[in-house]
């Protein structure tokens, strides 16, 4: 926990990943009662949004190392702000269509935001806190899952699936802004270098976060 809170991309991961996941699993939570409602949606077509996701998760890590010419922190940066940019269009949507193009690329930015952080935390981190460092990162980052699933439940249930998506979308998107000017939107990633020593390399965080 020290060395995740000392480290100024690491924090800076755990607290964007923390914000992001307290707001977005609500999105992920009351799926099918959007589709219902807001699309008006068959059974059928849910299953298709749903499945939507699961495409959108396919496509991006098939593509994520091609991403690799880009700053990694801009790539995260982005997949952030798009996450919540896609929620935000969902909330002000009721078309169909609309909404399974949104799903399945927000779906798709979560899964480069995630294997983009882990990618940052295994060029980081030394060999031999490495375990310690991503259980405590995703245990920051997932902990708040089920209680931003259960606050999302308690506001929709008083207001309407539409205005809490648009709020969560804004609110993610700030969270990007914030993280831009962070020690996370300056990250780059270490060229590989075979022989080279990642403890004596990366220890510090300077070369990713200068």
């Amino acid at each position: 926990m020290a060395y995740v809170w000392g480290h100024p991309v690491l924090r800076s991961i755990a607290v964007t990943s923390a914000v992001v996941n307290l707001f977005a699993s609500t999105a992920l939570a009351q799926i099918v009662l959007y589709a219902k409602r807001q699309l008006s949606a068959s059974d059928g077509e849910v299953s298709f949004l749903i499945a939507a996701g699961a495409g959108g998760v396919v496509l991006v890590s098939l593509v994520t190392s091609r991403l690799r010419r880009f700053p990694l922190g801009r790539v995260l940066v982005v997949s952030v702000a798009l996450n919540g940019i896609t929620i935000l269009g969902m909330g002000l949507t009721s078309n169909y269509v609309v909404a399974v193009v949104l799903w399945a690329i927000n779906n798709a930015m979560t899964v480069l935001f995630s294997i983009n952080t882990m990618t940052l935390r295994q060029q980081i981190v030394p060999d031999r806190l490495l375990g310690r460092v991503m259980t405590v990162s995703l245990v920051l980052a997932w902990s708040v899952i089920p209680v931003g699933a259960l606050a999302g439940g308690f506001v929709v249930a008083r207001t309407s699936i539409g205005p809490v998506l648009i709020a969560i979308g804004v609110v993610i998107v700030v969270t990007s802004a914030v993280a831009a000017g962070s020690a996370l939107g300056r990250a780059r990633a270490v060229p590989d270098e075979p022989g080279g020593d990642r403890d004596d390399q990366a220890v510090d965080g300077r070369v990713e976060a200068r």
